[in-house]
């Protein structure tokens, strides 16, 4: 068994300050899903310590189809 994987409950019960009775008791939710704001918010912070290089993404636009209506 991976060890993320047994240490992910404990580190869940961590973050949200909870006992370990709490956490096996369901009382928290599953380990491994995010709130939408905490998913936004690695997001960003990915986004402010490696920002997009100018032409990064042009490969793919001759990919896109655009479709006039």
């Amino acid at each position: 068994m991976s060890r993320d994987l047994v240490a992910a409950p404990v580190k869940a019960t961590k973050r949200l300050r909870a006992s370990r009775s709490a956490s096996t008791q369901g009382d928290l939710k599953p380990s491994g899903r995010s709130s939408v704001a905490e998913l936004e918010a690695r997001q960003r912070e990915g986004y402010r310590r490696k920002p997009v290089r100018a032409a990064e993404f042009s490969v793919w636009e001759d990919e896109q189809v655009w479709v006039e209506y």
